[in-house]
């Protein structure tokens, strides 16, 4: 088996420090609805930050 590169050791350790905090809050919607792309880049924005899981803030 080879060795995890260290920039995805470093990723894997931010990970599961992260696991149990939110980096940012949803506050408010306005304007127009996104288009189907836009939305898919909000998606994966809300995957990784998660604004709407009720998780502490970091």
């Amino acid at each position: 088996m080879q060795p995890i590169p260290r920039h995805w050791a470093a990723v894997r350790r931010y990970r599961d420090a992260s696991a149990q905090v939110a980096v940012c809050r949803l506050l408010e919607v306005t304007g127009p609805a996104p288009s189907a792309e836009e939305q898919r880049i909000i998606d994966l924005h809300d995957r990784a930050t998660r604004p709407e899981s009720g998780l502490p803030l970091a």
